[in-house]
């Protein structure tokens, strides 16, 4: 989800509550709003910088290739995350037309499905075979689970 349809999808929600309650909206109030919100994300960098990708490792899996990858996120923060990467010649059926595309890597986010973890995470989890169906299709790029996808600084020297 887009940042801007999250902002819009707040904007009703709060819009619909003012309007239950009837509180009036000034644009005072409105200019406090966005200030808060200006405050509260931060800033955000205009163009993303490379990821550098270093390849650590690959590994041959049945039916799919997995690479634990290191990129490089903000600020000089680096990441590990697995690419999960079909065998077969990485073609995926496009269900609408019926033809085939080619598989392309791509971030996917999952919420944990854990009765005691209320959190979003990347990636699918859960028990290998869970896992095995998940790669089936397009490429997809994972956190490094065993790395618990923490976020390193790039070590001095």
């Amino acid at each position: 989800m887009k940042l801007e349809h999250y902002l819009d999808a707040l904007k009703r929600q709060a819009a619909e509550k003012r309007a239950a309650r009837g509180l009036p909206v000034t644009d005072e109030s409105r200019g406090r709003l966005v200030a808060a919100f200006d405050r509260l994300l931060g800033e955000f960098p205009e163009a993303g910088d490379d990821p550098e990708p270093q390849l650590l490792e690959r590994v041959a899996c049945v039916g799919y290739t997995r690479e634990l990858v290191e990129i490089g996120t903000v600020e000089g923060l680096r990441m590990r995350v697995y690419v999960l990467i079909p065998t077969g010649g990485g073609f995926r059926n496009d269900g609408a037309s019926g033809g085939r595309r080619p598989a392309r890597p791509r971030l996917r986010r999952a919420r944990d499905r854990r009765p005691e973890a209320g959190r979003e995470r990347a990636g699918g989890g859960g028990r290998a075979a869970q896992g095995l169906r998940r790669v089936a299709g397009p490429a997809r790029i994972r956190r490094d689970r065993a790395g618990a996808g923490r976020i390193r600084r790039p070590q001095a020297g």
